[in-house]
């Protein structure tokens, strides 16, 4: 078993002097020949022992919970990144294989695009489905994209359509990361409620509402220094 140690912090030795003064303070009321007017003073100074003593008691609790929660880690505290930008959008949410051969053919495009202006590491979720609706399993995929995004410096939602998709989840995690997001769509409207005040609310985060496919494009190469960080 762990030992205690009493005197460790500051707050731990001022309770332990609050408890030794009220112990003093006690002994004399009881031992002492004192008038009434002595014996009230040293009962409210015991009264006042009490609180401090109370209160030193939950500082004590608060200090040592916050000092066990496990950390989170952010943004800032990365030096390096293995990605650029990671290119989040929906996949296995598409049920239409044209629709989404045609997404994936843009993330394609877009990746390129991006490479060409400096960004050459990029994680691109299309990598990891195929045409036919084959993808990895979820705790495999859910593994290697939210480990992608931590060690992405950069964090793009391509939203074009409202459906219920993982790179809303995955917008959550890259959220409670910090990391610089810019999120994309058709019109705000389809993002989900607390999603379309992000911009606005957060410094990390860029909305950008696009008519087409290479209008979006030409918008993220042209301002990418706006947008993106490196």
């Amino acid at each position: 078993m762990e030992k205690t140690n009493l005197f460790d912090s500051p707050i731990k030795i001022l309770g332990g002097s609050i408890l030794l003064v009220e112990g003093i303070l006690a002994i004399v009321l009881a031992k002492g020949n004192l008038d009434a007017s002595h014996k009230s003073w040293i009962i409210i100074g015991m009264l006042v022992a009490l609180f401090l003593t109370i209160v030193s008691a939950v500082l004590m609790h608060w200090i040592d919970n916050r000092q066990s929660l496990p950390s989170v880690t952010k943004d800032t505290e990365y030096k390096t990144y293995e990605y650029d930008v990671f290119i989040a959008f929906p996949i296995a949410a598409i049920k239409s294989k044209v629709e989404r051969a045609e997404i994936n053919e843009f993330a394609n495009n877009l990746e390129t695009e991006l490479k060409k202006i400096g960004y050459k590491r990029i994680f691109n979720a299309s990598l990891h489905f195929s045409n036919n609706h084959e993808h990895q399993p979820p705790k495999v995929a859910a593994k290697t994209d939210l480990e992608a995004i931590e060690k992405s410096r950069n964090f793009l939602l391509i939203y074009p359509v409202k459906t219920p998709t993982s790179a809303l989840i995955e917008l959550g995690f890259a959220m409670g990361g910090q990391k610089n997001i810019i999120m994309c769509s058709v019109d705000i409207h389809t993002l989900p409620f607390l999603a379309r005040g992000f911009s606005e609310a957060f410094r990390n985060v860029n909305y950008l509402e696009y008519s087409d496919n290479e209008h979006l494009i030409n918008m993220l190469v042209e301002n990418n220094e706006e947008y993106f960080k490196k």
